[in-house]
């Protein structure tokens, strides 16, 4: 009965948006209720799609959930309700073109694989009419790394501008975490676009301003949260407040070249982004990140000779065969020549918390196995930690822990304690142990350093990345380097099968 359902609606024409609203919403239901009616229902959001393509069309971006705002993020086709999704939009492409103009290039890519695992659900691909040229539209659609160049420099400029002064905003109403937040999350979509393109220079003057703003943002929730606590001494809310200062500075030296930007020439960009303009933002945030490097790089005779170089054009940067980049490049000197260079000391104690975790599971279980669910598997942790926040000059049980979470989405906090920890240096130590943790049928273990029990709250490092391992498996021993991980998690890949030692 359930099946002739299917039929009928696929025959149906309905008669305005709420109603196809309401029926896809049953349907996801009963792709949960009912996972052998699969193969039925999809074949149903085909013929919903060929036959609802302008009702498709208005709904579109809520069901890929995208935000015009940041670059889509690629959705994992593990889950059915985007498997429908994309079945319901292109169908209705295939008939109204104008819905497949806007849609980003990941989804062509999944369908391409889509349509070799439910044929049924699709036409046949060589009726299929992009609006690239078909030999440039097979091209893109196969290269995980293509993206449009053009339509990433407008974004980052359109978005840029947008983003920054609402962050400006949210920092004048004291909302710090949600301008943290927000300002994470376009730094995450400007480094995808530095990763997937070398060339996008615009995108790394971008993502070094980001950081500069996020490092105001954060000392200044620091300053703000001292002065109301009057728990530091005088001298050292100066040196926040000076901190703070120099952001915004760097913060306003980067959002100017950014305009500039435009104007150049590729060859004349990236000569300025390799001759090391950059390093204005780049060391303050290494500075309070932890390290000594970009502190040192700020005082360097090497840092003030480079910025004298750009300030009087003596810079390898090649002619220009434009008025229009000579006008840019006059625009640029200006702005290099009015930043002024900070001699700024941060004290251990101000910097953030940092540190790094690898996670290591020894011995997995069959995914096969019912009771999997119930049974801890030994699990082992290594990694250090940096600035930690102390309770009376010692380290404190509990003030550090390991977020772990699954693939099904679920946390567990594993804390730290202070028998496991190896001291190096005062401000600084390492950490191994093992404990047994419930993955059951988990295909990833994703772990990350915070200072708080609560995972809701915002970590004390702003700039930890989550680290990815795949576990679930017979056996399975899975270790990478944080490096690795941390690419492979930003790049949106997925990992495929676990390497099992018997089959060595």
């Amino acid at each position: 009965m359930r099946h002739l359902g299917y039929d009928l609606l696929g025959l149906f024409r309905l008669v305005d948006l709420d109603s196809l609203k309401r029926v896809i919403m049953h349907l996801y239901r009963n792709l949960k209720r009912f996972p052998g009616d699969l193969p039925k229902i999809l074949v149903c959001f085909r013929d919903l799609g060929m036959n609802h393509a302008g009702y498709v069309e208005e709904y579109k971006d809520r069901l890929l959930k995208l935000d015009n705002r940041y670059l889509p993020q690629e959705v994992n086709l593990d889950s059915l309700t985007h498997i429908a999704n994309l079945i319901l939009i292109f169908n209705a492409g295939f008939s109204h073109p104008t819905i497949l103009e806007s849609m980003p290039n990941y989804t062509f890519r999944q369908v391409y694989f889509l349509n070799a695992k439910y044929p049924q659900c699709f036409p046949k691909m060589e009726d299929f009419d992009h609006p690239m040229e078909r030999g440039q539209a097979t091209n893109e659609l196969m290269n995980p790394t293509s993206m449009t160049t053009l339509s990433n420099m407008d974004f980052v400029c359109e978005t840029f501008n947008s983003v920054t002064r609402d962050a400006q905003d949210l920092l004048t109403a004291l909302e710090f975490r949600a301008c943290i937040e927000m300002l994470d999350g376009f730094g995450r979509q400007l480094h995808k676009i530095c990763r997937l393109e070398p060339d996008m220079h615009m995108a790394v003057f971008a993502k070094g301003c980001i950081q500069a703003f996020k490092l105001t943002a954060t000392i200044q929730s620091l300053v703000f949260q001292t002065t109301e606590t009057r728990s530091f001494t005088s001298p050292c809310i100066e040196q926040c407040a000076e901190l703070s200062r120099t952001c915004f500075s760097l913060f306003n030296l980067t959002r100017a070249l950014l305009s500039v930007f435009l104007g150049l020439e590729v060859s004349t960009s990236r000569a300025l982004v390799e001759s090391g303009i950059l390093a204005q933002a780049g060391a303050a945030f290494a500075a309070v990140k932890g390290g000594d490097g970009g502190l040192e790089y700020l005082n360097s005779q090497e840092h003030l000779q480079l910025i004298n170089k750009i300030k009087n054009g003596t810079t390898a940067i090649p002619p220009t065969t434009s008025d229009t980049s000579a006008v840019h490049l006059e625009i640029l000197k200006s702005c290099i020549s009015s930043y002024k260079l900070p001699k700024i000391q941060v004290a251990r104690w101000i910097r953030f918390f940092n540190g790094t975790v690898t996670c290591t599971v020894e011995h997995g279980l069959p995914a096969t196995l019912e009771c999997a669910q119930y049974i801890p598997v030994p699990v082992q942790f290594e990694g250090s930690v940096q600035n930690w926040r102390r309770s009376g000059g010692s380290w404190k049980d509990g003030s550090v822990a390991v977020l772990v979470e699954l693939s099904n989405l679920k946390q567990i906090v594993v804390p730290l304690d202070s028998e496991c920890l190896e001291p190096v240096g005062t401000y600084e130590a390492r950490f191994s142990f093992s404990t047994k943790l419930v993955l059951g049928d988990s295909k990833y273990v994703k772990c990350k350093l915070i200072q708080s029990h609560d995972p809701s709250t915002l970590p004390a490092s702003m700039f930890e990345e989550w680290t990815l391992r795949p576990t679930s498996a017979l056996f399975t021993r899975a270790v990478c380097h944080d490096s690795t991980c941390a690419s492979v998690l930003q790049m949106g890949e997925t990992w495929y099968p676990y390497w099992n030692p018997l089959a060595q």
